[in-house]
C-alpha cells in the first residue's frame, strides 16, 4: 500500500489545533526526587527545573524507601528504584521567611539525618548505564548556617562537597546543593549525605539524577487515558499511542541530543504494526486530537518527513531533524502510520508525541 504526502495533509487538514501548554525540555533518562514531608510543602510543579534546569514530574521521596519504583519526567513509572536508609522516620519541614513556590517546596521540608557519624545513603538502581551528574540538595531552613552536610557520591572523582549557607533568591552549589559528575556501569548511583563534624543536624531535601550531555526530550500525549480520549475508547497500554492491530501502542522514544551545531538526535518507534508505510513529522504546538483510530499530538507550522516505514518488528527510526529546527525552538514529533482493520476503521493511527527543546 502506498503512502503519499497528501494523504498525510489531508488527514491533518480536518482537524482543529486545540494547541495546549508546551511541555518543557527535560532529559527522557533524567529523574527528579523531593524528600521531606511533603504536607505543606508539596513536591515541585512539573515545570520547576531547580538547579539542573531539568523541569519534569517529581517524584515524593521518604525515609526508609525500599525500592521504590520512580516516575520518569513524563510522569510514566519507570524501571529506576530508590531505596533510602539512615534518616529519621518521616520527614521535617521549616517555613523559611525568604523562599517561595517551588523552591519553598523543595528546600522547606527534608529528611533529617541526625547527628555527625550518621549517614543517609539513597540508591538508586536500574538505571541506564552512562555519564550522570548528580544534584543533592541539603539545605537546613531552620537553621541554614549551623545545620551544614557534606554529600559525596560513590564513584564520583569529584569530592566530597559542604553545602551551607544563607539563601540568596536561588540555587548556589555549596549553599543549597552539591554537584557530581558520575560513570555509571553498573546501573546504579549511591548518595551519602551526612552532618558536618561541627554540625548539629544533617539534611536532604531532595535528588536530581541528569544524564550529561544529554537533550533528548520526552514523551507526551498518550493513548492509555492520560494524554486524551482515543477513538472508540482503545487505549494503548501506559506511556503507549492507542491501541493499534499489533497489539500495543506505537510509543515513541528518542536518544541523542537535540543540538543544532553536534546533531545525534533521533526517533525511534516500537509496538507499531509490522512493515507498514508511515512518516515521521513535527509542529510547534502541542494537541490531543482524536483522528483515525489515535490521537493527533503535534500541530501547526507542521514539517512531513519522508515515508519511512516499520520493519518485521513494528519499529523504525530516524534522524536528521536538526535540519529544521533552530537552537532554542521546542519542536513536537510524532510518527503517523497505515492501520488497517483497527477497531474504529479509521485506516491510521499515531505514536505518542515527543517534545524537545533544540540548542
Amino acid at each position: 500500500m502506498s503512502l503519499s504526502v497528501q494523504d498525510f495533509a489531508r488527514t491533518t487538514s480536518l482537524l482543529t489545533a486545540s494547541v495546549i501548554l508546551a511541555a518543557a525540555s527535560a532529559s527522557a533518562q533524567g529523574f527528579n526526587v523531593d524528600y521531606g514531608t511533603n504536607g505543606n510543602f508539596p513536591v515541585p510543579t512539573n515545570a520547576y527545573g531547580a538547579a539542573a534546569g531539568q523541569a519534569g514530574a517529581w517524584n515524593d521521596g521518604s525515609s526508609g524507601s525500599v525500592n521504590q519504583v520512580l516516575n520518569g519526567l513524563n510522569g510514566m513509572p519507570s524501571s529506576v528504584m530508590l531505596s533510602e536508609s539512615g534518616a529519621a522516620p518521616g520527614g521535617f519541614e521549616f517555613n523559611n521567611a525568604g523562599t517561595s513556590g517551588d523552591d519553598e517546596n523543595l528546600l522547606d521540608d527534608y529528611l533529617d539525618v541526625g547527628s555527625p557519624g550518621n549517614l543517609s545513603q539513597s540508591i538508586f538502581t536500574g538505571l541506564a548505564n552512562g555519564d550522570y551528574l548528580v544534584y543533592t540538595y541539603s539545605w537546613a531552613a531552620d537553621n541554614r548556617l549551623a545545620f551544614c552536610s557534606q554529600v559525596d557520591v560513590v564513584g564520583s572523582t569529584d569530592p566530597q562537597q559542604i553545602v551551607c549557607g544563607a539563601w540568596t533568591g536561588s540555587h548556589v552549589q555549596g549553599v543549597t546543593y552539591a554537584l557530581h559528575a558520575v560513570t555509571v556501569t553498573t546501573g546504579s548511583i549511591t548518595v551519602n549525605v551526612e552532618a558536618t563534624p561541627t554540625g548539629t543536624f544533617g539534611t536532604v531535601n531532595g535528588i536530581q539524577i541528569v544524564p550529561a550531555n544529554a537533550n533528548s526530550g520526552m514523551a507526551y500525549c498518550f493513548g492509555d487515558g492520560t494524554g486524551g480520549v482515543c477513538p472508540c475508547a482503545a487505549f494503548g497500554g501506559a506511556g503507549e499511542g492507542c491501541l493499534t492491530t499489533s497489539g500495543s501502542g506505537a510509543t515513541l522514544a528518542a536518544s541523542g541530543s537535540a543540538d543544532v551545531g553536534n546533531d545525534t538526535f533521533q526517533l525511534d518507534v516500537t509496538g507499531a504494526p509490522a512493515n507498514k508505510p508511515g512518516l515521521f513529522f513535527q509542529g510547534i504546538n502541542q494537541i490531543a486530537n482524536p483522528a483515525g483510530d489515535g490521537l493527533l499530538c503535534a500541530a501547526g507550522a507542521t514539517i512531513r518527513y519522508g515515508v519511512n516505514s516499520t520493519d518485521a518488528s513494528g519499529a523504525v527510526t530516524q534522524g536528521g531533524f536538526a535540519i529544521n529546527a533552530s537552537a532554542g525552538q521546542t519542536l513536537n514529533y510524532q510518527y503517523w502510520f497505515r492501520d488497517t482493520g483497527n477497531t474504529c476503521g479509521g485506516g491510521f493511527n499515531f505514536s505518542n508525541g515527543w517534545t524537545v527543546n533544540w540548542q
